[in-house]
């Protein structure tokens, strides 16, 4: 309520909750608020399809309850996406928290590459969507809700938010939106990620993790191919602008979670291009970096492939 773009409606849509939030809601006496009760509890992506549909606002921002905005978000977002009429979504990279140690953020790095003034030159710019699209395969936090803003009429046009039960949703609803135009990108931190024991990807077991992750780049997957867009040649221009460091520790992952093949294959194609050395300091640099027992996994696949 302390933006400082006035002109917005707040809806609070509380998912079956028992505590009183409601009593909270009503203290504001604000008329752009608007307060929702789930009778049952859903699902985070039915959750979220159901207050997209209900929003009556040109642009939707998902801010959970356990997240923050810049007091400038809005204001920013509305200058942005007012410069840049074709652009479908705007964003910001989000402050993640470190318990005890502060916060760091991680800026998204344009096709074109990345200058360091663009932090600091308060103008954001745009980026191609389907090239914004392909970062989500890294899942470093460069941008998610709440320092995103969706235009309502691109979300629409896409059947609406992903409503799907597993985590994935926001994922798989930013890449839909994306494939139909540019982001327009603010590299200036727009928001605050909070870390604590109740995250989702704190409280779920090991084997649930790998579920989890698997079916996030395979749904990602199925975006690309959906919007008839090649998705290997759109994460490989994406992963052109990392360095081995970055690279070998988004592939890892790739290997950890036994992802499907093809993006492991194209992860250590573009580790090998970049590794300045020679092919034996390479082997010796990925056994390190990536681990034997997933090294393994990936020559077994190769070799049945």
């Amino acid at each position: 309520m302390r933006q400082r773009f006035t002109d917005f409606e707040v809806l609070v849509s509380e998912n079956a909750g028992n505590d009183n939030t409601a009593e909270v809601v009503a203290g504001f006496n604000d008329p752009r608020i608007r307060y929702v009760r789930r009778p049952e509890r859903v699902s985070p992506g039915a959750h979220f399809a159901m207050i997209a549909e209900e929003a009556r606002g040109r642009y939707f921002v998902l801010n959970q309850d356990d997240d923050l905005l810049h007091l400038h978000f809005l204001q920013r977002a509305h200058d942005g996406l007012v410069a840049h009429p074709g652009a479908v979504l705007f964003a910001c990279p989000i402050w993640r928290e470190q318990p005890n140690r502060g916060y760091s953020s991680i800026a998204l790095r344009p096709r074109e590459g990345y200058r360091d003034e663009n932090v600091v030159a308060d103008r954001p710019y745009l980026i191609d969507g389907r090239y914004a699209a392909a970062k989500f395969f890294d899942l470093k936090l460069h941008f998610v809700h709440p320092a995103l803003a969706i235009s309502c009429d691109a979300l629409r046009a896409v059947g609406g938010y992903d409503a799907r039960p597993d985590h994935s949703a926001d994922l798989v609803t930013q890449a839909r939106v994306l494939m139909r135009g540019p982001l327009v990108y603010d590299p200036r931190p727009g928001g605050i990620f909070r870390v604590h024991a109740g995250n989702y990807s704190r409280t779920m077991t090991r084997e649930h993790r790998k579920r989890f992750f698997r079916s996030t780049y395979a749904n990602l997957i199925a975006v690309f191919e959906q919007s008839g867009e090649d998705w290997r040649r759109e994460l490989d221009v994406y992963l052109a602008t990392l360095r081995f460091e970055e690279l070998a520790e988004c592939v890892r992952e790739w290997l950890y979670y036994r992802t499907p093949f093809a993006l492991q294959e194209l992860g250590m194609k573009a580790l090998l291009r970049a590794w300045p050395g020679t092919r034996i300091g390479f082997l010796r640099k990925c056994a390190s970096r990536l681990g034997m027992r997933n090294l393994g996994r990936y020559w077994l696949a190769r070799i049945t492939c």
